[in-house]
């Protein structure tokens, strides 16, 4: 490697480049629940960038195959319980998706959703005052503030209660992660709005699967022990120090 290229590579790799910060976490995050499933030793770190990273990719790819290979093994009436009640094939996408969407990736980490705000309001107008209680207004792009999917599918008309999810870029990161700290905050500050929004991170399909199903999770715990004791943030379970009373749709009527 010439050492223009090899100078290129270690900036690009730099911990300080903004543009792969999100890629760094994404593959520190699936590393960790990778090393939960199955310890590897890592051995010797090398010094080489390129040769860390493939060290890292190495191990990675070993894990999965092995934990697939483990899968296909099992019986059939124990296949349906794979970690966080996915298949295996929603792994090694997480995995590809670190490596094969960086672009995506890189749009994404800039952008927050907005789940169950009704449609046919001045979103935008909400958005923006929302932004200005969390200190962020400045950064919100608010011009292509937008409903996804654009066009309302076969299955949502079916279901028209339900609203479409809401996209809202920011011009960095930084102020897309304000955002969703103080939203909840915000929400509170603006007793004209409804309090059930909620904010999270725009994901990526992988992403999506194993939110859903880990919200699937809390739901049934939080139904069997009759509390709202369980929620999730950011793919991780986590318990209400305080939890309160489960309700559900049948308990209200």
């Amino acid at each position: 490697m010439s050492k223009r290229l090899r100078s290129e590579t270690d900036e690009l790799l730099s911990v300080n480049n903004p543009d792969l910060s999100i890629l760094e976490q994404r593959m520190s995050r699936l590393e960790n629940l990778l090393e939960r499933l199955l310890p590897v030793g890592v051995g010797p770190i090398p010094e080489d960038p390129i040769q860390r990273l493939e060290k890292r990719m190495e191990k990675l790819e070993n894990q999965v195959t092995a934990l697939v290979l483990a899968l296909e093994k099992r019986p059939i009436s124990q296949q349906q319980q794979t970690p966080w009640g996915c298949p295996p094939d929603h792994i090694i996408r997480h995995v590809n998706a670190v490596v094969l969407d960086s672009d995506i990736i890189r749009e994404k980490s800039k952008r927050a959703v907005v789940e169950k705000l009704p449609e046919g309001i001045d979103e935008r107008d909400v958005v923006k005052s929302i932004a200005e209680k969390c200190g962020v207004a400045d950064d919100l792009i608010l011009d292509e503030i937008h409903r996804h999917p654009k066009e309302r599918s076969e299955s949502t008309s079916q279901n028209p209660r339900k609203p479409r999810i809401l996209k809202i870029p920011f011009a960095s990161t930084e102020s897309r992660d304000i955002f969703l700290k103080k939203f909840r905050m915000a929400l509170s500050n603006l007793p004209n709005f409804p309090k059930f929004l909620s904010a999270r991170r725009d994901m990526t399909q992988s992403e999506l699967s194993i939110l859903y199903n880990l919200r699937s999770q809390a739901y049934n715990s939080n139904s069997n022990c009759g509390l709202f004791k369980y929620y999730v943030s950011d793919l991780t379970i986590r318990e209400f120090a305080n939890p309160k009373p489960f309700r559900t749709h049948t308990n209200n009527h």
